[in-house]
C-alpha cells in the first residue's frame, strides 16, 4: 500500500472492499485524521473501530456504517 502522496485527511473505505485487511496496514492508517467505513458486511465494526483507535491513539477516529434490509445507512455506534 503507498503512503499518502496527496495529504488526505479523510479515508473513506466502501464495501466490499475488505477492511481488515487495509486496517492491518498501521502505518498507513496512522496519517490519517479521520477513517469513514461503508459497508454492508456482517463485520463486527465496533470490536473494529476500538482496535484501531487504540493502535492509532484517537479516540473517534472512525466512523462506520452499515445498510439494514430496507436500504438505509445506520452509523455504528
Amino acid at each position: 500500500m503507498s503512503t499518502n502522496p496527496n495529504n488526505a485527511s479523510v479515508l473513506v473505505i466502501i464495501s466490499p472492499t475488505d477492511v481488515g485487511k487495509i486496517l492491518q496496514a498501521k502505518e498507513y492508517i496512522r496519517v490519517f485524521k479521520r477513517i469513514i467505513i461503508i459497508t454492508d458486511l456482517p463485520e463486527d465494526l465496533k470490536e473494529l473501530t476500538v482496535k484501531i483507535n487504540k493502535f492509532t491513539g484517537q479516540e473517534n477516529k472512525i466512523d462506520c456504517f452499515t445498510q439494514n434490509p430496507r436500504g438505509t445507512w445506520n452509523k455504528v455506534v
